[in-house]
């Protein structure tokens, strides 16, 4: 059976969404809806709701009389997304090393072998970053899926979305920009997010949680999780890359 075709309002949700989480849209960028129609082509009100669900998932706020905004980030938020995704990994992938199957065992399997087939270049941002970055989501998540707890697995998800776009703005392009001005520091810090992303430590983690050995797992998580890289944001405070202040 064919799959329904997607309406204008889930098009420009996602279209929006992915230029978020991807740091296409800066944090604090006005989000006019006449410019976002003349650049989507979807109409203005499927781009205002749009705009109106991603505001309950944080990615979007709307301020009287001035219309929307991309929402703004800070390393304080960084950090407290990098514990709420901790708190609950930890208790899921505990849930799905007791409950998950044969067919949950293939699908990290297959997430992990997709993965490991994208390739990233962090001194260039291009569209493989974007594979990367879907793909790494999509490994994460397939191990917790099998813990069958649906609400915790979307606070995960949602946790992950967030911490996605923030290593962009906080961690990725900063690097990337030091490092076109032969900034040494930059070069360094882009050689530690690879070493960070290597699919060894992915593959490391998979086999952990496959093993159904619980403590095992969980080692293998509180080492994953303790690569992420906090220490390489140079600011306590995300800067403003919009040039707006208000």
């Amino acid at each position: 059976m064919p799959s329904k075709p997607l309406s204008k309002v889930e098009i420009a949700y996602g279209l929006l969404k992915d230029s978020l989480l991807a740091g296409r849209i800066a944090q604090g960028q006005p989000l006019r809806i006449d410019q976002l129609d003349k650049a989507y082509g979807l109409g203005a009100t499927p781009i205002r709701e749009a705009l109106a669900r991603l505001e309950p998932e944080g990615l979007v706020e709307q301020k009287p009389k001035r219309g929307f905004f991309a929402t703004r980030i800070s390393a304080e938020d960084f950090e407290d997304l990098i514990y709420t995704r901790i708190t609950l990994e930890r208790a899921l992938i505990v849930r799905a090393i007791e409950r998950g199957d044969d067919v949950w065992e293939a699908s990290v399997i297959t997430a992990h072998h997709l993965l490991a087939k994208a390739t990233v270049d962090l001194r260039q941002l291009d569209a493989r970053i974007d594979q990367w970055q879907d793909r790494h989501v999509a490994f994460h998540m397939s191990l917790v899926a099998g813990s069958g707890a649906k609400r915790l697995v979307e606070d995960y998800r949602r946790a992950f979305e967030h911490i996605r776009r923030h290593q962009m703005a906080l961690l990725l392009k900063p690097a990337v920009a030091s490092q076109e001005i032969n900034d040494e520091e930059a070069g360094r810090k882009i050689r530690e997010l690879e070493r960070r992303m290597n699919i060894a430590e992915h593959t490391r983690l998979m086999e952990a949680v496959l093993s159904r050995d619980v403590p095992r797992a969980l080692q293998a998580v509180e080492e994953h999780l303790g690569l992420m890289p906090l220490e390489l944001i140079d600011d306590r405070q995300a800067p403003d890359m919009t040039g707006n202040h208000s």
